[in-house]
């Protein structure tokens, strides 16, 4: 098991667009991903669970992947939350 801290780094926190960049970038992963942070724990293959976590600038995500490649999954997703997103405004 391999086990990390994220911070969100995204000024509008992880909202629906940055959800769905991080779902699809773990499809076909075929071990466990929990992530949480003070209040709630989800799945992360699941879009309304990330989004129950209410994720915004600044707050602090723990990361934990049982499987293939762990290390390098985990690193993936630390990634991932910590970008900036740069979505064009509707």
């Amino acid at each position: 098991m391999y086990e990390t801290l994220s911070t969100i780094r995204n000024r509008q926190g992880i909202h629906c667009r940055p959800t769905a960049v991080i779902i699809k970038a773990l499809q076909g992963y075929e071990g466990t991903i929990r992530i949480r942070n003070d209040l709630h724990q989800c799945n992360i293959f699941t879009m309304v669970g990330i989004m129950s976590l209410g994720l915004e600038y600044g707050m602090t995500v723990h990361i934990q992947v049982e499987g293939p490649e762990e290390e390098a999954t985990g690193l993936m997703l630390v990634a991932l939350f910590e970008r900036v997103y740069d979505f064009p405004s509707e």
